[in-house]
């Protein structure tokens, strides 16, 4: 629930708007697109009625979505994908991918906040990984600060990928600078995995910013 306040809460000047029900069942971790299908399963497309079939099905009510497009090509165009396959579909909750704001791949952070007030986005997902469907960036200050700096002054919940630390030990101490620099960023660690346990209840019990 804290998140859908924080998803459905407009930014300063935006206007009231009310949560769609007491207390729904929201999956944060959603795309919609087509995968370019690196791994062993087919890539299928998704649009917004299968994937709306299929919250139903699963007794989801509502969903912070991304665009596939936004994750494995360009973030520029990926968001605006989203926004137009969402418009119509209020259960669907846009969340923007972001980059560092360093090589122009997406309009300048003003901008960018501003086209994001304007529909309502209040989740944004960061993809740093090296693999094949990651972003190649550092979670670290010097380089996506100023976006966390950014996200923290306008309320929005930011979904950080953790799946890129599978096979190798998770750099905690990256996670610890962020929480530290920014307390009132909430940051998600989306895609735990149970083996990081006894760090990651360290910094759960330290930073009451951070969420699972």
């Amino acid at each position: 629930v804290w998140v859908l306040n924080w998803i459905l809460k407009p930014s300063s000047g935006s206007g009231s708007t009310d949560p769609i029900m007491a207390e729904p069942t929201i999956d944060l971790d959603v795309s919609i697109g087509r995968p370019a299908g690196h791994g062993i399963v087919p890539a299928e497309s998704l649009d917004p009625e299968e994937l709306l079939f299929q919250m139903d099905a699963s007794g989801v009510d509502l969903a912070a979505v991304y665009h596939v497009v936004a994750r494995e090509h360009s973030p520029d165009l990926g968001n605006r994908l989203l926004l137009d396959h969402v418009s119509n579909h209020p259960r669907l909750l846009p969340a923007f991918v972001l980059l560092p704001p360093y090589t122009g791949e997406q309009p300048e952070l003003p901008e960018l906040l501003e086209l994001m007030d304007a529909h309502q986005v209040r989740f944004a997902r960061l993809f740093p990984a090296s693999g094949l469907d990651g972003h190649r960036f550092a979670i670290r200050e010097w380089c996506i600060g100023p976006v966390l700096t950014a996200l923290e002054e306008a309320r929005i919940t930011v979904g950080l990928d953790f799946s890129l630390f599978r096979r190798g030990e998770p750099p905690w101490d990256d996670v610890v600078e962020v929480c530290s620099r920014h307390p009132d960023l909430r940051l998600a660690l989306m895609d735990v995995q149970g083996r990081n346990n006894r760090n990651l209840y360290a910094l759960l019990h330290r930073f009451p910013n951070l969420y699972v």
